[in-house]
């Protein structure tokens, strides 16, 4: 045997032929999130999981905007309902026009949503069940127009904008839409603004926060990014698109009833409350409307204040009243807010936007923290509800 044919034996024993492999099936599509830098913007990719098709778009956030508002009440004509206001602007050095302006979770039952009914069971009597039909169709009319009419009822607009009134059981929000006209800007443009948003309520204020957002100006649905997914890391990039999808602004809002005969220790209890656990324990905005002294001090005058009522004893708890009364004054000076203008609000105050965008503020000395004391617009509330609390001593129980 030649030399060159035992190398080559040699070799083809040591290096046997490669086996061919399966190939493995091609990864399906997945959805992905993807932050686009430099654009305020995300790239979504969405695959239906049934057909497996790829839907990509670009989701352009929509907080563009400069937004400040004003929020007063007022009483109406026959002193039955408080009138609630709100001036809405736009800054010249927005971006986008403003297109959405939303208040949620306000615990009130404007309406009752109907149940849904289910089809009138057959008889046989074929004029009987039509009948039947006719009546449950004409029921279930009603129902969805009362639904879909409640905004057009209870809330005022200015013109171009479009009311709209979401009720749940004991929840609501409420808020108004720019109108879509062809040829018109849609929404507020920058520089612009516009009163005429208001909201007929008998509740006294508390304070909720506003979600204000602009237009995109591209063919994208609002929230759209909120795909399916299990994934933890999809879902926390949808969180954090969600958080920075606006801006934010505490209003005043309808929260507390004020039942017949008026009960103060009721209401004192109902207002602390909505401070320990709203106001300053907030899950999105923790410190953004009370400093921690703050709520300290308070904390200490309400310990006070209920038992004096629980007590009957009025001069104590009116005692208690005038002390936070003062100390919100002093809070808020120069321009002091006191029970003569609670319910009203200078151009020079006008709120503007959270600091943050709905990022939890942890740290007591952070600028973020109620400029270290109360928030006015939660001062504003707290004062309007003392003053009616001292105001109506003694009416009731």
């Amino acid at each position: 045997m030649k030399l060159a044919t035992q190398y080559a034996l040699i070799l083809a024993f040591l290096c046997p032929p490669a086996i061919a492999q399966p190939k493995p099936d091609a990864e399906p599509p997945k959805n992905m999130i993807t932050p686009l830098p430099g654009q305020n913007a995300w790239e979504i990719r969405e695959v239906d999981p049934d057909s497996e098709e790829v839907r990509t778009f670009r989701y352009v956030l929509r907080n563009q905007i400069a937004p400040s508002m004003r929020s007063t009440i007022d009483i109406d004509k026959e002193g039955r309902q408080f009138v609630y206001r709100y001036r809405l602007s736009n800054g010249k050095q927005a971006e986008q026009d403003i297109n959405n302006f939303w208040i949620c979770c306000v615990p009130l039952q404007v309406f009752v949503v109907p149940e849904d009914e289910p089809f009138p069971k057959k008889t046989g009597d074929k004029d009987k069940d039509k009948a039947a039909m006719s009546e449950w169709y004409k029921r279930m009319r009603a129902g969805a127009e009362l639904i879909v009419s409640g905004g057009d009822r209870y809330l005022p607009a200015p013109a171009s904008w479009d009311p709209s009134l979401k009720q749940g059981d004991g929840s609501a929000g409420y808020g108004w839409l720019a109108h879509f006209t062809k040829g018109i800007p849609y929404g507020m443009p920058p520089g612009t603004w516009a009163e005429g948003f208001a909201f007929l309520r008998p509740e006294l204020p508390g304070v909720r926060i506003a979600k204000l957002q602009g237009f995109a100006k591209n063919d994208q649905v609002p929230g759209s990014y909120d795909i399916d997914t299990d994934d933890p890391k999809l879902k926390a990039e949808i969180a954090a698109i969600a958080r920075s999808d606006g801006r934010w602004l505490p209003v005043l809002a309808p929260v507390f009833p004020v039942p017949e005969p008026f009960d103060a220790t009721v209401f004192t209890r109902e207002l602390w409350s909505e401070i320990e656990n709203t106001w300053y324990r907030d899950d999105d905005y923790s410190l953004t409307m009370l400093a921690p002294e703050v709520f300290t001090q308070l904390q200490r005058e309400f310990k006070l204040l209920i038992p004096a009522l629980e007590a009957n004893n009025t001069s104590a708890a009116k005692a208690g009243i005038a002390r936070m009364l003062a100390y919100m004054a002093q809070l808020t000076a120069p321009d002091s807010v006191t029970p003569e203008n609670a319910g009203q609000e200078q151009a020079a105050n006008d709120t503007t936007p959270l600091p943050t965008t709905r990022a939890p503020v942890t740290d007591p000395n952070s600028v973020d923290a109620a400029t270290h004391t109360i928030h006015r617009v939660a001062a504003r509330a707290l004062v309007f509800n003392l003053a009616y609390l001292q105001e109506h001593l003694g009416s009731g129980k």
